[in-house]
């Protein structure tokens, strides 16, 4: 099924530049961009192919209008994620209030919405009822990313209670747990938010990926010995100090999730 996919993706190329030869240029539009150009970043920003991107500016010698391309390969979230236009903001180093962002279809306005940038009144109206809040986006993902993680966690916690009733050093215990819940979720979730772009060769992505887990791991296991420890000092209640390195696993736990969510969303992601 993927060969087939495959061949009918080259086939489409195929055609598509085919079609080049009878299209024609948008003339007002490329003098209006070409008047621009002096004094403002154009960025180009779509779905389609870096090779079918290409040979249109090729074709129609319009590669030196744009300060910046962005196509599927750049990405890792589609539209309507605004992660496309983050990507350009945050490449020119401006703010997305003196943004202005055209676009032709409602993912693409949906996006545009969620970056915060400007856009013309028209193509708002065309996005209400399809464009989701950035805080929505946001949410979503945040939910997805619990509900798998939470997968992790749950074997994590199993192998921590068990190992914890049998080795009293809780550091290595969370170390050796923490790596069966996050070598879980790596393999079923995490590798997939990774993509090939040329840029950055997936194996060095996933070595930044790894190593990040394994200081997390190593801090947050500290952290977790120490609590016990205060616990066990501090607490005169018998039931308490009976259950302190699940009560000190319980109150680590956030923190790890929390961490690793805003640090897959907002650097991870972005290699």
């Amino acid at each position: 099924m993927r060969e087939l996919t495959e061949a009918i993706h080259e086939r489409k190329i195929e055609l598509y530049a085919d079609c080049l030869k009878s299209a024609e240029l948008n003339r007002p539009l490329v003098d209006i961009l070409r008047a621009l150009k002096s004094e403002y970043y154009i960025a180009l920003v779509t779905t389609a192919t870096r090779r079918n991107v290409e040979r249109i500016l090729e074709h129609f010698s319009l590669a030196e209008l744009f300060d910046a391309v962005v196509t599927q390969e750049d990405v890792l979230h589609a539209k309507p994620d605004p992660f496309c236009y983050n990507m350009v903001i945050e490449r020119f180093g401006v703010d997305r209030s003196r943004c202005i962002i055209f676009e032709d279809s409602a993912s693409g306005v949906a996006a545009a919405l969620a970056s915060g940038c400007q856009t013309p009144p028209r193509q708002e109206r065309r996005a209400m009822s399809t464009a989701p809040s950035k805080l929505r986006a946001l949410l979503m993902q945040a939910l997805r990313f619990v509900g798998l993680s939470g997968i992790g966690w749950l074997l994590d916690f199993t192998v921590y209670t068990l190992l914890s009733t049998r080795v009293s050093n809780l550091a290595a215990v969370n170390m050796i747990s923490s790596l069966v819940g996050a070598s879980f979720v790596f393999a079923f979730s995490t590798r997939f938010v990774f993509r090939d772009n040329h840029r950055i060769p997936l194996f060095w992505k996933y070595c930044v990926y790894i190593t990040y887990q394994i200081v997390l791991i190593i801090l947050i296991s500290l952290l977790l010995a120490k609590i016990n420890a205060l616990i066990t000092a501090h607490v005169s209640a018998a039931l308490i100090v009976k259950y302190s390195a699940i009560l000190s696993k319980i109150i680590v736990t956030p923190i790890t999730m929390t961490l690793n969510f805003f640090v897959m969303r907002f650097a991870i992601e972005k290699l």
